[in-house]
Formats: structure tokens, sequence, C-alpha cells
């Protein structure tokens, strides 16, 4: 997760379907599993690096070293998807 990016809770939010509270709960109970980080770039890299990750970017970070999660069966430059 990025450090300091309300965007990215509200959007964890909305795909997890959980309030502000049940997500800083979901985050505490995971803490050795969650890492924070300071861009897109790292998110990039502890993903590429790391078996099993997954990291929310801004689109046009999204780069060769990692493989896009579809979201209802639709990627980030489809029209509708969620995390939008």
């Amino acid at each position: 997760m990025h450090s300091a990016s309300s965007g990215e809770k509200t959007t964890l939010e909305r795909l997890l379907k959980v309030s502000d509270a049940q997500l800083k709960s979901l985050i505490a109970a995971h803490r050795n599993s969650v890492r924070m980080v300071a861009s897109d770039a790292e998110v990039l890299d502890l993903v590429a690096s790391t078996p099993g990750a997954i990291g929310l970017v801004d689109v046009n970070a999204i780069n060769g070293s990692i493989n896009v999660v579809k979201v209802d069966a639709k990627v980030p430059t489809e029209a509708g998807y969620l995390p939008h």
C-alpha cells in the first residue's frame, strides 16, 4: 500500500465492500503481510519480487513486470472498472 494515499484506501473499501473502520481492522490484523511504500515504482518492485503479492498503482504506472488483475472481468482501461 502507498503510505499516504487516501484514494487507495477508498478503492480498497469499494473492492472489499468494507467500511473505513473495517479496513483499518483488516490492515491491523494483517500488519505482518501489508507493506507500506511511497511510490507506484516501489509497489511494482515489491509485487514483482514477492510471489503472491498484489498492489494498487495508477494505470499509467503499469509495466511488463507484473500481471494486471481483472475486476468483474474488466481491466483498468475499460469503462466500469470498479476501482475507478
